[in-house]
Parts: C-alpha cells; sequence; structure tokens
C-alpha cells in the first residue's frame, strides 16, 4: 500500500510544477528517499538511528506539503501533513520510548530539536501564504512539532528532568482532534 502511495506522489509531483526546495535535488529523487526511508524504518531498532530517518521523512513530507500548498492543491496537502504529524510524533516517541537519558546521549534529540525548529519556520511561513480557511492542517502540524521541541528541549535541560513515575508511560506528543 505505502508503496503505491510513494509511485502515485512521485508520479503526481513529477506531472506537476512542484519543485523542491533545494535546487539540487529532483522532486523524484526525494519521492526514492522517502521511499528508502520509510522501508529502513521497518529494520531500524536504535532509537537515534529511527529518529534520524523520521527526520527525514518529515522534512521531505514538509517539503512536498510546501509545494502542493503553492500549486494550491489543499487535499495534497492536507494528507502530506498528516502523514508529517504522524512521523514527528513516531520521532519523539522512540526517543522518549528508549528511556535514553538527554544530558548524558543527547544524540537524536539534538538532531530532532534542530530539525524541528527549522520545520516551525517553514511551517510559519506556509501558515502566512496560505488562506486562511486553508490553515488548520498547517496549524495543527505547527502545534504538534511545537509540542514535539518542547519535550525535547525539556529532555536536554537538566531543570525538567522527569521523575521515575513520568517515565513509566511515555507520554504521545499530541493527539490531533
Amino acid at each position: 500500500m505505502r508503496c503505491c502511495f510513494v509511485v502515485a506522489l512521485a508520479i503526481a509531483l513529477t506531472f506537476s510544477a512542484c519543485r523542491p526546495r533545494h535546487a539540487n535535488v529532483s522532486v523524484s529523487d526525494q519521492a526514492e528517499l522517502l521511499a528508502e526511508e520509510r522501508g529502513r524504518l521497518l529494520e531500524l531498532t536504535d532509537p537515534v538511528e529511527r529518529t534520524r530517518s523520521y527526520i527525514t521523512v518529515s522534512g521531505i513530507l514538509l517539503d512536498f506539503a510546501a509545494s502542493f500548498a503553492h500549486d494550491g492543491n489543499t487535499d495534497g496537502m492536507k494528507a502530506l501533513l498528516s502523514q508529517y504529524d504522524t512521523a514527528i510524533q513516531e520521532a519523539a516517541d522512540s526517543l522518549i520510548k528508549s528511556e535514553r537519558d538527554a544530558e548524558q546521549n543527547p544524540e537524536g534529540f539534538k538532531d530532532l530539536e534542530v530539525a524541528l525548529r527549522s520545520q516551525i519556520r517553514l511551517l510559519n511561513r506556509l501558515n502566512r501564504k496560505i488562506a486562511s480557511r486553508e490553515r488548520q492542517p498547517v496549524q495543527t502540524a505547527l502545534r504538534i512539532a511545537s509540542l514535539a521541541r518542547e519535550q525535547m528541549l525539556n529532555r536536554l535541560s537538566s531543570k525538567s528532568r522527569p521523575t521515575a513515575a513520568a517515565t513509566d508511560v511515555p507520554p504521545k506528543c499530541v493527539q490531533p482532534y
């Protein structure tokens, strides 16, 4: 099913006027990388590597969503932002569930925080550019990304070290309505 979606996405993007954010990376290359990373996620067990893979997936999905929004394809944008939301939640959850000490081993936590900072800037720009009636999916993605970033910052900060009871049941980043 995912393979069919990736192929359909690649075809749709190829025939649309979408351009990737990075001039030297083609849309088909991004679609291929997205498929590869999704395949890798099925095999990866290391939480840091899983998070890095989710970062790649979320970045590509966000690039595609922005391109769809630019082209006026709000249905495509909504679908891609929904997948983006899931990727961000999974990235944060994989680190939180690993019970790694972010202060002692910040790999993954810092990677996700830096990626989210950049992605939040892109989402804010996208939110300003689209019509107000189309903003709900972007605002949901902004909320999820901001909460996930806040979680990473809290874990990296010594001031808000979670208690043993708080780590027994790892929370989800946020549940979209």
